[in-house]
């Protein structure tokens, strides 16, 4: 440690945290190519792979699967922000718990102002009431332990 310059520091956190977000980047955009996949085998039955109108029989089965992607995408960021913040607290790594409550943040947000107005009734009440359950669980950890969170948030 005496031979890692002030400079070297901050490299590892860096790497981290862009591994995160190429790690987060990806599995949005699987759970998009599942969706995706799900749509084609949908319209592969209705119509040949071969035949030159399969992409207008695919796009309407894409879009009926619109909320169920939406909120697969919103339960990911908000299971990876929680894993995140335990990984955090494990390992002792404040930018990692930094990083995680603005990805809870930023589900937070997407829940509220973009799958309150485009999900389904049936996608908007699990999200939710998901996002419901996942508050009140973090606000009862954080009022139960809040003493010991506190001191080893800024503690690093």
């Amino acid at each position: 440690k005496s031979l890692v310059t002030t400079d070297e520091k901050f490299l590892p956190t860096v790497l981290v945290l862009i591994a995160n977000v190429v790690f987060l980047v990806q599995l949005c955009l699987e759970a998009h190519s599942y969706f995706a996949h799900a749509a084609y085998v949908q319209a592969v039955a209705v119509v040949p792979a071969n035949d030159a109108h399969l992409w207008r029989t695919f796009q309407p089965f894409y879009e009926k699967l619109f909320s169920a992607r939406e909120l697969t995408i919103s339960i990911l960021l908000i299971v990876y922000a929680l894993a995140d913040i335990a990984i955090g607290i494990r390992c002792r790594f404040r930018a990692i718990r930094i990083a995680a409550l603005m990805i809870l943040g930023a589900a937070v947000l997407k829940i509220f102002l973009f799958d309150l107005s485009q999900l389904d009734r049936i996608y908007r009440i699990i999200s939710f009431m998901g996002l419901g359950a996942v508050l009140m669980i973090t606000s009862f950890f954080y009022q139960k332990y809040k003493d010991q969170i506190r001191e080893f948030a800024l503690k690093d």
